[in-house]
């Protein structure tokens, strides 16, 4: 476990947090966002943009809803609140460990880029257990792979 992997862990916590202190409507924000990520990755151009817009207005207007109108926040809000949210933090970790560059030679693609990386930061990437458990995205086409690495998906030859 590298420096890397410790940040990642605590942003992941950071953002169950929030969905958990969201309640309900945290849990609609987090699944929502996921579902957002994926959509507009999923179409390119105006219709990414278009379904895009529509969800997050759509979701704007659910979360604010959702609302709980007193201070007191049932238990199983906090409980979808913090699956909302640990799916989105999820997200959000998984894409910060594989958006780094990649190192192009000849036909072979090396992850991470040494080259475009300071030292310190391609050797945290590079032994980060996070990332290592990741690799699978680069190869399977699959919907994670659209989701988590969609331009790589797209500038395959």
């Amino acid at each position: 476990m590298t420096w890397f992997d410790a940040l990642l862990v605590t942003l992941l916590g950071l953002v169950t947090a929030l969905g958990m202190r969201r309640g309900l409507a945290g849990g609609v924000w987090g699944l929502g966002a996921v579902a957002l990520c994926w959509l507009s990755n999923l179409f390119s151009g105006p219709a990414g943009l278009v379904s895009a817009l529509l969800l997050s207005a759509g979701l704007g207007v659910a979360t604010k809803r959702l609302r709980p109108q007193s201070g007191h926040t049932p238990l199983w809000h906090m409980v979808l609140g913090s699956l909302g949210g640990f799916a989105f933090g999820l997200l959000v970790i998984c894409t910060l460990a594989l958006g780094f560059p990649v190192q192009k030679l000849a036909h072979q693609r090396t992850y991470p880029s040494a080259d475009m990386l300071s030292r310190p930061l391609y050797l945290a990437i590079k032994d980060s257990y996070i990332q290592n458990s990741l690799q699978g995205a680069w190869v399977q086409k699959s919907a994670l792979q659209q989701l988590l690495v969609p331009d790589q998906v797209r500038s395959k030859p």
